[in-house]
C-alpha cells in the first residue's frame, strides 16, 4: 500500500492460481463472444455488456482488436476475486492493501470487468482513469493477468509518480485536445511496463497515467512455446470510502465504472468481498 501511495503503482506476484486464472480466462472469452453477438443485434443491448474502449480498432482496420468485457458476479467471478483478495490477516495480500488504499473496508466495488486484446490491436493514448486532484485518491484498480503476457502482446505501460503530477496532467490534457503526439512530453519518462506471468497483479491508483501497448505478432513464433493469441486482464476497482460520484467522473475520452448494472446494485463493500460474505 506505501508503494502504491508513493510511486501510484506496485507489483503483487501470485495473486490468482494458475488453475483459476486459465477457468477465468476461458469464462471472459466466451462472455466477450456473447457480448459481441447480442451487440450485432442490438447495439443498446451490446453496449450494458462491452464497455467503451480507448483504441478498440487500429486506424488502418475495420476489425475490433481490444474490448472491455463487464463480467457478471458469477461462481468462477466471484471465487477468483475472493481468491485474489488473500487471507484477511494477511499483511501483505491484495485485500489488505485495497483496505488501506481505500480509507477502511466500506469502500464500494466500482469496476469488475475484464481487458482483451489480440494481434493487431493500436497502443492506446497515455491516460489517467480519474482525473486528478489535490482531494487524493478516488479509486484503485487492480489488473491480474490471466495468461503469462510477453512484450509483444501490448502490456500495460505505466508512469510511476505521475498519479499527483496535476502539471504533467494538464500538459497531456492540452496535447490531446491539439492532437498532437505525446512523445515530445513523454520523452524521457520514467515507465514500468507490466510483463506479468498468469496470475500476477498490478495495482493502481486510478490517478496513473499508464497505456497498453500494441499487441503485435511474436517475432518468431517458430521459436516461441505456444502461448494464446489473446491478451486478457481481469481487474477489480473500489472506491474510496470518501470519493463523490463527481470525483470518480471523467471528463477524458476514457470513461471510468465498467461495471454491470446488476453487479453495481450489489453494492458490495470491500469487506464483504474480503470475508466473502457475497
Amino acid at each position: 500500500a506505501s508503494c502504491v501511495d508513493r510511486t501510484g503503482v506496485v507489483r503483487i506476484d501470485g495473486c490468482l492460481s494458475a488453475a483459476s486464472a486459465e477457468g477465468l480466462r476461458d469464462f471472459v472469452l466466451a462472455t466477450r463472444d456473447e457480448g459481441v453477438a447480442l451487440a450485432a443485434k442490438d447495439k443498446e443491448k451490446g453496449a450494458e455488456r462491452l464497455s467503451r474502449v480507448l483504441s478498440a480498432r487500429d486506424v488502418d482496420s475495420e476489425a475490433e482488436s481490444r474490448w472491455d468485457v463487464r463480467l457478471p458476479w458469477s461462481t468462477v467471478v466471484r471465487d477468483a476475486v475472493h481468491e485474489m483478495m488473500g487471507a484477511r490477516d494477511d499483511p501483505a495480500s491484495l485485500g489488505h492493501a485495497l483496505s488501506v488504499l481505500s480509507g477502511g473496508d466500506s469502500a464500494l466495488l466500482f469496476e469488475c470487468a475484464a481487458v482483451i486484446s489480440t494481434e493487431g490491436c493500436a497502443p492506446q493514448i497515455v491516460h489517467a482513469d480519474t482525473v486528478p486532484s489535490e482531494a487524493g485518491a478516488v479509486l484503485h484498480t487492480a489488473f491480474v493477468a490471466l495468461q503469462d503476457i510477453s512484450a509483444h502482446q501490448g502490456p500495460t505501460r505505466f508512469l510511476p509518480h505521475t498519479h499527483n503530477c496535476l502539471r504533467l496532467h494538464g500538459e497531456l490534457e492540452r496535447e490531446h485536445e491539439r492532437g498532437t503526439p505525446e512523445s515530445d512530453l513523454l520523452e524521457g519518462a520514467p515507465s514500468v511496463v507490466a510483463l506479468l506471468r498468469s496470475g500476477d497483479c498490478t495495482l493502481y491508483d486510478s490517478r496513473t497515467l499508464h497505456c497498453g501497448g500494441p499487441h503485435v505478432a511474436p517475432p518468431d513464433r517458430t521459436s516461441l512455446p505456444e502461448e494464446p493469441v489473446e491478451r486478457v486482464l481481469f481487474y477489480v476497482s473500489f472506491k474510496h470510502a470518501l470519493a463523490t460520484e463527481a470525483e470518480l467522473a471523467n471528463t477524458d475520452v476514457h470513461g471510468a465504472g465498467s461495471i454491470l448494472p446488476a453487479v453495481a446494485a450489489m453494492r458490495m463493500c470491500l469487506g464483504s468481498v474480503r470475508s466473502r460474505e457475497v
